[in-house]
């Protein structure tokens, strides 16, 4: 486990669609803590004591020279009095070693981690008053309130940058997992994955849901090359939270044909649909000769009834495209591409039919059947564990009235 931490930690951060931050290094720290114990154990080596000193010496100048190379610039008095703590504690280790035995070495070690903790946590820098972090909100309530007057679909077009914890707290601002705690259907929530290339890209849209300015233009703009349809209706967005630090030319303007301001303040400006698209489908955009007839949608399951006049056309779905996806007409497969911004699109038969679009994670199966054919090997290795346990018990019994009948011979 140590060693799967180990490649997560000095491996590259993204890869693919996964994510493996920095942070996962407590856990290699906590792995290499058992392995050291379990080591230590054993007691520390008292031969070739030169060699070993010269060693352990360099690990702690090392270990204080990466310390200094991150942050070279303003803290050599406490890189110094780090250096000097770990020489004494080091020594006293050492010395209460070979003089007590391995329980006193445990106290000093004990003891030791103590006084690191302490002096990291004192010297640790403080935020400015121009520094300080922004904390998220956690009264739900409170965010339930502030968002009363959004409907459907909701996109929030906001950079991190600029936000107070005041606008955090209020629900004014929103990033990451916090639309969903509000019960909003929202657009972008956090993911810890790289999240999905196309949308991604379509909105200039983070992991925690934050854009760029030039996600406003693009969202009136055709979706794409095939689709004569605007990505913030293919995207079936409702509500629109404009963040007024990200877009103060755009907030106060009046809001497209269709729109109105639900919301204006000077945080952000909310542009609320006349009429907020339904959300018993999953269909956002459809062709020219396509005529949907009826739209029910299941989190992991969706019919559509519809006519398709004259020749084939094209369905596109509020669903990100992720492998999975498979879809049939009436019963016979049809193919399941990626439509503007990695939506789900799939391309019909001319007439009168239902389309059914389903989604399974990859793998399950082949999961499922690994899993069977697992627990069925514990299985069989346990009642010959078990048989063996018996005959060997019975092998010990016989073995003692032989003996004791000879005995008595």
């Amino acid at each position: 486990m140590s060693g799967v931490y180990l490649a997560a930690t000095v491996g590259p951060s993204n890869l693919w669609l996964f994510r493996w931050p920095l942070r996962m290094v407590e856990y290699l720290y906590l792995a290499a803590g058992v392995l050291f114990a379990v080591v230590l154990s054993a007691g520390l080596a008292t031969d070739q004591v030169r060699r070993r000193s010269i060693a352990t010496g360099a690990i702690v100048l090392a270990g204080t020279y990466l310390a200094w190379a991150v942050e070279p610039q303003g803290y050599n008095r406490i890189h110094l009095t780090g250096l000097a703590l770990v020489a004494v504690l080091l020594t006293a280790g050492l010395t209460a070693y070979f003089r007590c035995g391995l329980s006193a070495l445990g106290i000093v070690l004990v003891t030791g981690s103590a006084c690191v903790v302490a002096l990291q946590t004192t010297v640790f820098p403080h935020f400015s008053g121009a520094d300080k972090p922004v904390y998220p909100g956690y009264d739900v309530a409170q965010f339930k309130t502030t968002t009363k007057d959004y409907r459907g679909t909701v996109l929030q077009l906001a950079s991190r940058t600029g936000v107070t914890t005041e606008q955090m707290f209020t629900g004014e601002i929103m990033f990451g997992n916090l639309p969903l705690a509000a019960g909003l259907a929202s657009v972008g929530n956090y993911t810890g994955l790289l999240g999905f290339a196309g949308f991604a890209d379509a909105l200039c849209m983070d992991y925690r849901g934050a854009t760029c300015p030039d996600a406003f233009p693009r969202l009136w703009r055709p979706a794409d090359h095939d689709t004569n349809v605007r990505l913030v209706d293919a995207l079936g967005v409702s509500t629109l939270v404009l963040q007024r630090s990200l877009l103060p030319d755009v907030v106060d303007r009046t809001p497209p044909p269709g729109w109105h301001v639900a919301v204006e303040n000077g945080v952000r400006t909310v542009w609320l649909r006349d009429r907020p698209l339904s959300s018993d489908g999953r269909v956002s955009w459809s062709s020219k000769v396509v005529q949907v007839f009826a739209d029910s949608a299941q989190p992991q399951h969706e019919i559509v009834r519809y006519r398709s006049s004259g020749h084939a056309g094209r369905i596109i779905f509020t669903r990100l495209a992720w492998p999975g996806y498979t879809a049939t007409v009436d019963g016979r497969p049809v193919e399941v591409s990626k439509g503007p911004a990695g939506l789900v699109a799939v391309e019909v038969p001319a007439g009168d039919h239902t389309l059914v679009l389903a989604f399974e994670t990859p793998g399950l199966q082949l999961g499922f059947l690994a899993l069977g054919a697992a627990a069925a090997i514990v299985a069989l290795q346990s009642l010959f564990d078990a048989g063996f346990a018996v005959a060997a018990g019975n092998g010990r019994a016989r073995m003692f009235w032989i003996t004791l009948h000879l005995r008595r011979r």
